[in-house]
């Protein structure tokens, strides 16, 4: 008797870690399913990949969310026209009064220069007003880019 309370106490055991691990591999960062859910009360379509989650809106930015320092980093990536060294100088100009307004998000020039990367982490735990608070902020950032008429220019 004490030899088949072993293995099924094995057994269990051995169940629960495979499960656990089959979880964690689905999950690219903790308390995924919760931020995915909000993302979805606000209207994003989700579409996960192996290291991160993309999210489409109608009007707001897409935006990924991934792993970062910590906490999660928020990207917005807007393709841009190409670049001769005037208009690379005009772009990074408008890019740095941005930042130099910027509360929550930073806005740059990809390393490739196709296109202008707007980024914000969010730190802590999920939280939902806290969260939802970050999401309204980043998004707020789209009016500000919006707004500048120099900035559309450069856009695809």
């Amino acid at each position: 008797m004490h030899a088949a309370f072993r293995l099924c106490a094995i057994t269990a055991a051995l169940v629960a870690l495979w499960f656990s691990a089959a979880h964690a591999k689905d999950e690219i960062f903790a308390n995924q399913d919760a931020y995915v859910a909000h993302m979805e009360f606000l209207g994003y379509k989700v579409e996960p990949l192996k290291q991160s989650i993309n999210f489409t809106h109608p009007t707001n930015w897409n935006v990924s969310l991934k792993k970062y320092a910590g906490g999660l980093l928020m990207t917005a990536q807007l393709n841009v026209s190409e670049l001769d060294d005037k208009k690379r100088n005009i772009l990074l100009s408008i890019i740095n009064k941005f930042n130099a307004d910027a509360i929550l998000v930073r806005f740059y020039l990809s390393t490739d220069e196709k296109s202008t990367l707007i980024e914000a982490l969010y730190q802590g735990d999920y939280d939902r007003a806290r969260f939802g608070e970050f999401v309204a902020s980043f998004n707020a950032s789209k009016q500000q880019a919006t707004a500048s008429s120099e900035f559309r220019k450069f856009w695809k």
